[in-house]
């Protein structure tokens, strides 16, 4: 993701977002239909093409496919549906340079970005395609955004969409969304809380194998660092993350992309599986409106 950002890339970025955006109306679930061709915005790009098989809707593209994760996002008279891959154009004229692209999260990133705070590093880290939505909008609903400045020396380990997806169902039997329900707020903050680690700001480089380090989860086992041929896992008492992206400098803080979300021993989860078959064809009941899409894509 860090090499698509780079200025000589920019045509590959546009193609890319380009084909993600339906210019021709704004569209809920609920009125997309099995088999409909939508035309994207990237001019000479095949249609993506709709398809609904047990409430799931899937945009199919020449390339791939994208399912549909978090729908009906009201975006002043924009939609916005969050998917969990990047659908590709079939010829994509793609420029992206592999220079640097052996950097090990132990080395640490050349040239990583920084941020002025965690919310705009956590933003910026999700719009270059690490998928990092539902993470976004856990921070909103946990109330731990306002703790979040940028004088705040912390790691944050930054679980990606498909982490949340798996590990939820897995270990917890819900679903993000019911994460996310006002009931399940301490549940929430548990989890959220075991990705900080509050001692200080440490970049990739910085970690030794072996070495522990202790969450801002009150009564927590800390967490035990493994590098192992230049790759950083964070290995818990339930399970492990793989750094999938380091070294992402939010003010004073440091975030670190990660495979997985890591779960304390002894969870107190009081999840509910209310509305636990909502799916994306029949529209998340009490989707959220913004006034903008920035304001969608940063919420």
């Amino acid at each position: 993701p860090q090499q698509l950002l780079l200025p000589e890339n920019r045509e590959t970025l546009v193609q890319v977002l380009s084909y993600h955006v339906i210019p021709s109306a704004a569209v809920l679930s609920s009125e997309l239909e099995d088999g409909q061709a939508l035309p994207t915005a990237l001019a000479g790009a095949a249609p993506l093409r709709v398809s609904i098989a047990n409430g799931n809707v899937t945009f199919i593209g020449p390339v791939n496919n994208a399912n549909v994760i978090g729908a009906d996002i009201e975006a002043g008279a924009s939609v916005i549906h969050v998917v969990d891959d990047v659908l590709l154009p079939e010829q994509l004229e793609s420029n992206t340079t592999n220079e640097e692209a052996n950097v090990t999260a132990a080395d640490g990133a050349a040239g990583a970005p920084m941020y002025a705070t965690i919310g705009e590093a956590l933003a910026a880290a999700n719009s270059s395609a690490t998928n990092l939505t539902i993470l976004l909008a856990a921070v909103q609903a946990s109330g731990l955004a306002a703790n979040m400045s940028n004088t705040t020396e912390w790691t944050i380990l930054a679980p990606d969409n498909d982490a949340f997806t798996s590990r939820l169902s897995e270990s917890l039997g819900i679903t993000p969304q019911q994460l996310l329900l006002p009931e399940n707020r301490e549940t929430l903050v548990q989890v959220l809380s075991y990705h900080v680690i509050p001692s200080a700001a440490v970049l990739s480089s910085e970690l030794e194998d072996g070495q522990t380090l202790p969450t801002a989860l009150a009564g927590a086992a800390s967490l035990r660092v493994s590098i192992a041929n230049g790759n950083v896992t964070f290995i818990g008492p339930v399970n492990n993350a793989n750094v999938i992206g380091a070294d992402i400098e939010a003010g004073a803080s440091v975030i670190h992309v990660v495979d997985d979300v890591l779960l304390p021993e002894q969870l107190e989860s009081n999840t509910t599986n209310e509305e636990a078959n909502v799916t994306a064809a029949d529209g998340a009941a009490g989707a959220p409106m913004y006034a903008t899409i920035g304001e969608a894509l940063a919420a």
